[in-house]
């Protein structure tokens, strides 16, 4: 008779037990950390809000009245803060309230690509790649904070560059969305930062204090009711995807 081992089903279930629970542990986490960015998100748009409106009144009182050159220029220069600050209380209160906000007007994607590149002067240092067909220059979003998730992207990446390499934009279609992916060549993600991808912020991130993924993350899943992924690429670098909500696709001459 021949003696049969034991069965080895027992520690692997254990293992996958573990790791469920783990997983649930990591989505607690990160549901406390979307949470806590919500509410100092909400507060800190609602604090902003009566102090720039009276800045805002205040400079345009000030800017038709007659000024020296001196004067003029710094009201200018302060109308214009203003209205950045305005811009991002905006974006604050978007990411700050309940999910699935819209109706979302449709954004053309080419021309929000080229002015994200162009404000953190990417095409003179690096090689870049934009890849957006006709059929898929067209997402349902809040421009503004579309404009911020890409920074956040292309920022990563060109840190993870450093001064030199490829990186670029490709948007493709599926069916009834539009998948953006922002890829660099540089030396990617050690698994160990894969792992906690989505709950730890990423080491080493001088300007976002490695917090930017989860602002990616509240905007595109938070606000926009989208996907947020990432899958390494070959040989080297990475590659974030960003599935967004897009009008239906009809191509030109189709009088349909």
């Amino acid at each position: 008779m021949i003696e049969t081992k034991p069965s080895l089903s027992r520690p692997r279930d254990v293992k996958s037990q573990s790791q469920m629970v783990r997983g649930r542990q990591e989505g607690a986490v990160q549901e406390a950390i979307f949470t806590t960015l919500q509410s100092l998100l909400r507060t800190l748009s609602h604090t902003l809000g009566n102090p720039l409106a009276g800045l805002s009144l205040t400079l345009e009182l000030l800017a038709g009245t007659a000024l020296n050159a001196y004067q003029q220029r710094y009201v200018e220069r302060c109308l214009r803060v203003a209205e950045r600050l305005n811009a991002h209380k905006e974006s604050w209160g978007r990411l700050g309230s309940p999910a699935g906000q819209g109706p979302f007007p449709a954004v053309d994607l080419l021309p929000v690509i080229d002015g994200v590149l162009q404000k953190l002067h990417l095409t003179t240092t690096f090689e870049i790649h934009i890849d957006v067909p006709e059929n898929a220059q067209q997402v349902f979003a809040h421009e503004g904070l579309l404009v911020l998730a890409l920074t956040h992207l292309l920022s990563n990446a060109a840190e993870a560059l450093g001064q030199g390499g490829a990186l670029g934009v490709r948007a493709r279609r599926l069916e009834s969305q539009i998948c953006i992916s922002v890829w660099d060549d540089g030396p990617g993600l050690s698994p160990e930062v894969q792992e906690a991808l989505w709950v730890k912020p990423i080491p080493g991130k001088a300007h976002s204090g490695g917090l930017g993924l989860f602002w990616v993350a509240a905007i595109v899943e938070g606000v926009h009711r989208g996907n947020l992924s990432f899958t390494p690429r070959q040989p080297q670098g990475a590659t974030f995807h960003m599935e967004l909500d897009a009008p239906a696709y009809a191509p030109k001459g189709d009088a349909s």
